[in-house]
């Protein structure tokens, strides 16, 4: 008895992609996370150097 398989159309492009993270699951997680962190970086050593700055001055 033949059971004939119907496939779905394939995407390649997304395939890829998908398949990379599938193999790399840090690497997806590093990616959703860099974000977020760069902001908090940013925000931190901006604090950081506003407080150097007005370190100089005396009111």
């Amino acid at each position: 008895m033949a059971m004939n398989v119907l496939q779905s159309p394939s995407r390649p492009g997304l395939g890829k992609v998908s398949g990379f993270f599938w193999r790399n699951p840090g690497l997806g997680l590093f990616l959703l996370l860099l974000g977020p962190l760069m902001w908090f970086g940013i925000v931190y050593f901006g604090s950081l150097l506003t407080l150097l700055w007005q370190g100089f001055y005396t009111f």
